[in-house]
């Protein structure tokens, strides 16, 4: 096992108390200048407790040929509504199923409840890679598939039950891997609500094996002149096809490119633990191409990049002390952990996005020339209160540094504060808050 002169595992944590000062709404603050210038609640998400099954596959294989499908519509956007806890009216269609914040215990929730209605296997990638429209489909063909290899099981004295089946694209088999991803132009870039008249964009980069879609509420949450821009790493979600990254240099010589086209108003960079020293490294290469520059920069639960960490690294452990290692850190849930289907589909990305972080060589720049923001979590017991305001010495510029209460994770259960405290430091240099 190889040993980095420079190794970081600050993601997937625990909690520990901590007290500090705090304001009336739990949130410290230190705000610092230049010295040339000085003198929502969170989301409950959850399958509706043991509600009666609407359909199952005795019903829909009894049901006319031709209305088989729209009852299997109506059934699963009726599973899906209830479980992200919003109405049948606000799903698309169209939607990549990830992009309704599915996260896996969710996702393992559902597919348990769809597979004891119609007693069919549903693979977990579906819940990742498909759209809403596409999974139904690929549902469908599965209660095909299955009718045709238990034949008995079907209704009796309905001729064609299989047959009057065979007129759907079923010859086609599942979706191959090429048809799963919805076609973007900048897959990279998710913009979920593209906003011609927005003032500003605030590019979002995800923490450790988190994909786009962990940013999709903030759409709601932010001002309308604000159009968030979720960043897309090869490897999940709709990529899940595709090889990711697993050194930084490269990660950031591909991004920046296709970035470009989007940086024609003024953005700012948001970056959570990995994104945090993502969205970093990428504004000093903006700068180093001469290219635009983010007016503000946002560094979330990590420590200044400057700061050696000393950890042994645990990207190339085998997979049963990889998968321990995740599970000292505490910040996987422990059904997942447990779960061999998850865990095949995360530990590719999980280890990529771990070894990033475990070979970054930190290489000495001038201080950025706009603000930065950083956000702490209370009770994160691996990124230190120093370790935070370390990050001053990485910007010419104002440097605030704002504490909140929770843990690693603090964007999830504190979205509302950590997204209003984004909103006012954007208020000045664009007004984007009247």
């Amino acid at each position: 096992m190889p040993s980095y002169p420079w190794q970081r595992s600050r993601y997937w944590l625990d909690v520990v108390p901590n007290s500090t000062e705090q304001d009336s709404s739990g949130v410290t603050v230190t705000l610092s200048m230049p010295s040339e210038l000085n003198g929502k609640s969170t989301h409950n998400h959850g399958v509706a407790p043991e509600a009666k099954p609407s359909l199952t596959r005795a019903k829909l294989l009894a049901a006319v040929p031709d209305e088989r499908q729209p009852l299997l519509e109506s059934y699963l956007t009726d599973v899906l509504a209830r479980a992200m806890g919003i109405g049948v009216s606000q799903l698309d269609l169209q939607q990549p199923l990830h992009s309704l914040g599915l996260d896996s215990i969710v996702g393992v929730e559902l597919r348990n409840q769809i597979e004891s209605d119609l007693e069919v296997v549903v693979p977990l990638e579906y819940f990742i890679s498909l759209s809403i429209e596409d999974f139904i489909t690929q549902v469908f063909l599965l209660v095909v598939k299955e009718a045709k290899s238990s034949p008995n099981q079907g209704t009796q004295g309905k001729p064609s039950t299989t047959d009057s089946m065979d007129s759907t694209n079923e010859s086609s088999g599942t979706i191959t891997s090429s048809e799963k991803v919805i076609p973007q132009a900048n897959l990279w870039v998710t913009r979920p609500k593209p906003n011609p008249q927005a003032k500003l964009r605030l590019f979002c980069f995800p923490y450790a094996g988190a994909g786009a879609s962990i940013f999709r509420s903030w759409l709601e949450l932010l001002p309308p002149e604000i159009e968030v821009c979720s960043i897309q790493l090869p490897g999940r979600e709709n990529r899940l096809e595709e090889e990711p990254f697993t050194r930084l240099s490269p990660l950031i010589q591909a991004l920046t490119p296709v970035l470009h086209p989007y940086l024609d108003i003024p953005f700012a960079f948001f970056g959570h633990s990995l994104g945090a020293l993502i969205s970093f490294e990428l504004a000093r290469e903006l700068r180093k191409q001469n290219l635009p520059s983010p007016v503000h920069v946002f560094v979330s639960a990590s420590p200044a990049p400057q700061l050696p960490d000393l950890n042994l690294p645990i990207h190339r452990l085998p997979d049963d002390e990889f998968i321990q290692s995740l599970g000292r850190l505490n910040g996987t849930p422990q059904e997942t952990l447990e779960n061999p289907e998850l865990m095949e589909l995360f530990l590719p990305v999980l280890r990529a996005d771990f070894a990033i972080l475990e070979t970054y060589f930190y290489s000495s720049a001038d201080p950025l020339d706009c603000p930065i923001t950083v956000f702490g979590g209370k009770s994160d017991p691996k990124v230190s209160d120093s370790e935070l305001e370390a990050w001053r010495k990485q910007t010419q510029k104002d440097f605030t540094l704002q504490m909140f209460p929770g843990d690693h994770f603090f964007l999830k259960s504190h979205d509302q504060l950590l997204l209003n405290a984004i909103a006012t430091q954007l208020s000045q240099p664009v007004g984007v808050m009247g």
